[in-house]
């Protein structure tokens, strides 16, 4: 369960702000979380690491699959995604793949982008492979697997999303024995 306990309006998202408020933080309160779930925003990202070493930091599914949408609009694929629903199918089955075992993601995908029309939308998710002698190189991704797989998150009943309001009402709805 996740329950927010502090909100911050800052003057900036730089990863300097981030760090000074994330130690201010645990000075403050002594904590040391054991997961954080965020957003994609590398200086948040980047800041939670120097400053929580170790902890596991989660992106969120929702803004990972609006992150998908936008990428999908951004390569000018959405009117196919639209009118093609092999083309949607396929687009939608990368959200997909969140949800498989870290271990299976990268095969999984290059089996998926063989179906996909403009191959560069592989390399802003996971990037391209480059063949060399027979050995698949993959160049690093800007959001590494770990950070918006969320396998792992499901089998240990853990939030997927870092919307409260969205985790609180689906852990409700679970709970309840009223069948809604």
């Amino acid at each position: 369960h996740s329950l927010p306990v502090i909100y911050a309006f800052l003057t900036r998202k730089t990863q300097a702000l981030y760090i000074s408020f994330l130690r201010k933080i645990k000075e403050c309160l002594e904590v040391f979380p054991k997961s954080i779930n965020s957003d994609f925003e590398l200086a948040f990202i980047n800041a939670c690491d120097k400053v929580f070493p170790g902890t596991p930091i989660n992106g969120c599914y929702f803004h990972f699959k609006q992150s998908m949408w936008r990428k999908i609009q951004d390569v000018g694929l959405s009117e196919d995604y639209r009118a093609d629903r092999k083309i949607r199918s396929t687009l939608l089955l990368l959200q997909c793949l969140a949800y498989l075992p870290e271990k299976d993601v990268v095969s999984a995908f290059d089996e998926l982008k063989e179906s996909v029309k403009k191959y560069y939308v592989a390399k802003t998710i996971i990037k391209r492979g480059r063949y060399n002698k027979k050995i698949i190189e993959r160049d690093e991704p800007m959001f590494s697997i770990s950070l918006w797989n969320i396998h792992d998150r499901l089998m240990d009943d853990m939030p997927r999303t870092n919307n409260c309001c969205e985790s609180w009402h689906n852990s409700f709805i679970k709970q309840s024995s009223i069948n809604l």
